[in-house]
């Protein structure tokens, strides 16, 4: 078998790892040839290559990571204008670039913090949000395919939490294409959450009238949620809830409570006593048994006759 694949175009050839073994084995010698980690991020091309070199990278390599960062930065912002000019497959590839923008965005960021918020990395942040910004905006607004409705969990929602919990700001042009995002259609609390990570990544003090609003949407929504949080009907009614999703909306509410300066005691107490009730639950279960005790799903069989038998329909045949 092959290690790598190579895959040849016109005017290039790209090596690929074909078997995860062989990265383990590069890595390794890497270990043990550190002096080549220099020419190594001269040779980058790729930006997920400059992933796969991070954990080698020391204070005094960053800079040559840099370089490797902001060449594959450029390369990758001139395939994605000359696509759009072409206009062949241009929204899909839009779309997609978009999407690699924030995860490209959220590993500058994990650098910017790991060295010390080096001010060369933070320019090249500012950078790619500026092209971020830039393709939302040719894309009229539209950042993805990723519907609303599941902007509780997608990757846009992890992007806006990881810039606020680093105090990045965003530009007035991006929080106008981001703000009908994650300020409209909040029916869970998870969106509240969404929501004050977007406030608190904003270029500009949010309108009085904004927060009101969503302070008063959050009221309305806790006491709602309050009459669904009785623990009698969730543990009987066959509900969504978990332990985990208890302790999840227990870490939420005081979250957005504390924000809002609004009490969620009593919402606590019953997550709490609903959370205890599924632990002891699973505790008490017997569903999952060990496979020794399902006697229905043993079977025997009479390997020695299914060979005889087989080795008499070769002769026939």
């Amino acid at each position: 078998g092959s290690f790598i694949k190579i895959d040849k175009s016109e005017n290039s050839i790209t090596i690929q790892f074909d078997n995860p073994s062989i990265l383990d084995f590069m890595k390794n010698f890497i270990n043990e040839n550190k002096s080549i980690i220099g020419e190594l991020c001269e040779s980058i091309i790729f930006f997920n290559q400059c992933e796969h070199i991070l954990n080698f990278i020391t204070p005094e390599r960053l800079e040559k990571l840099l370089d490797s960062m902001l060449r594959t930065f450029k390369n990758k912002d001139c395939a994605v204008h000359h696509v759009i000019t072409i206009g062949e497959n241009s929204e899909e590839y839009k779309e997609q670039a978009i999407i690699s923008l924030e995860s490209r965005i959220i590993f500058a960021i994990n650098i910017w913090n790991k060295f010390n918020k080096n001010e060369r990395l933070f320019q090249l942040i500012q950078s790619m949000l500026l092209f971020y910004t830039e393709l939302i905006e040719q894309m009229n607004g539209k950042i993805d395919p990723r519907p609303t409705y599941e902007m509780d969990t997608n990757e846009l929602a992890e992007f806006v939490g990881i810039l606020s919990t680093n105090k990045i700001k965003i530009s007035d042009r991006l929080f106008v294409l981001l703000e009908p995002y994650f300020l409209h259609g909040i029916d869970h609390p998870r969106h509240f959450k969404n929501a004050i990570n977007f406030i608190k990544i904003s270029p500009r003090p949010i309108s009085e009238e904004v927060l009101i609003n969503l302070r008063k949407k959050f009221e309305e929504h806790y006491q709602y949620y309050l009459t669904e949080l009785d623990p009698n009907y969730v543990l009987n009614n066959d509900s969504l809830f978990s332990a985990a999703e208890a302790d999840e909306y227990i870490c939420l509410l005081k979250e957005i409570g504390e924000y809002f300066e609004i009490d969620i005691l009593e919402g606590i107490c019953k997550l709490e006593k609903i959370k205890i009730e599924f632990e002891k639950d699973i505790k008490e279960s017997d569903t999952d048994l060990p496979y020794e005790s399902w006697s229905d799903d043993k079977a025997t069989y009479d390997t020695d006759g299914e060979i005889n038998r087989l080795f008499s329909y070769l002769d026939k045949s």
